[in-house]
């Protein structure tokens, strides 16, 4: 598990889907997996996986970032929780107050 921390309080799951959606491209199936939760899948088989975590604070907001899926596809899905923690760190988007992807779902 690794944690990025972003100094923003109030990311929801829901703009957590829409930068990994932009950053990761039609490759990636990228949805939320509860109200906290999102879920990305990665190939035709969705072999590779890896989950966020958001975990919503006080001053700051935590996504935790983990690899999923069975021990036999597990190379597959370190790979994408790499990929995965790379878009997040690189994402301006969730640095910056009130800013929502263009086009995206979130009020």
């Amino acid at each position: 598990m690794r944690a990025i921390t972003i100094l923003r309080p109030d990311i929801t799951s829901d703009e957590v889907v829409d930068v990994l959606c932009a950053a990761l491209g039609p490759r990636y199936r990228v949805a939320r997996s509860g109200a906290d939760e999102v879920k990305v899948e990665a190939g035709p088989s969705h072999a590779g996986q890896a989950s966020v975590r958001v975990n919503p604070g006080p001053d700051r907001t935590v996504l935790t970032v983990r690899a999923g899926a069975l021990a036999i596809r597990r190379p597959s899905s370190r790979s994408v929780s790499r990929t995965v923690r790379r878009a997040l760190h690189q994402s301006a988007e969730l640095r910056m107050p009130g800013w929502r992807v263009p086009g995206s779902r979130s009020p």
